[in-house]
């Protein structure tokens, strides 16, 4: 178990330094892999809460609320109380946050491609798969 626990640990390390996690900024933008993630899931569930974004990322939920503030006050997103619950807001991209989330997936995209370009169309295809895999394996 220990051996296979200190392989998985040493592919995460290289994974992510390759991959720039360990920046202080998200592909050279302003913001925090945090940040950036925020940003995606409310574009992606528009109207989204704090605690479904809670639930999604496996984040504190101080955490957020202070991320959630600062974004906010940035101009890259907007609370709205929810009409069905008082106590809750809904979370929307201003029009100044989807256009930095866009220009950030189109970012994220072509460094997955900058990736991908030495590596053969049968080796990505079982890459993708092994991903999958994990996904499943991991029940995530």
């Amino acid at each position: 178990m220990k051996k296979i626990i200190e392989k998985i640990r040493d592919f995460n390390r290289a994974y992510t330094a390759n991959l720039g996690i360990l920046d202080n900024t998200y592909l050279d933008s302003d913001l925090t892999l945090t940040e950036t993630r925020i940003l995606f899931e409310i574009l992606k569930s528009e109207g989204c809460s704090a605690y479904q974004i809670k639930n999604t990322l496996h984040l504190n939920e101080g955490y957020i609320s202070r991320v959630i503030k600062k974004l906010e006050k940035n101009n890259l997103l907007k609370r709205v109380k929810s009409l069905v619950d008082q106590r809750t807001y809904e979370l929307y991209l201003t029009e100044t946050g989807e256009r930095k989330v866009n220009l950030l997936a189109d970012k994220a995209r072509k460094q997955i491609e900058n990736i991908l370009k030495n590596i053969n169309q049968s080796d990505q295809e079982k890459l993708v798969d092994s991903m999958l895999e994990i996904r499943r394996i991991l029940n995530i």
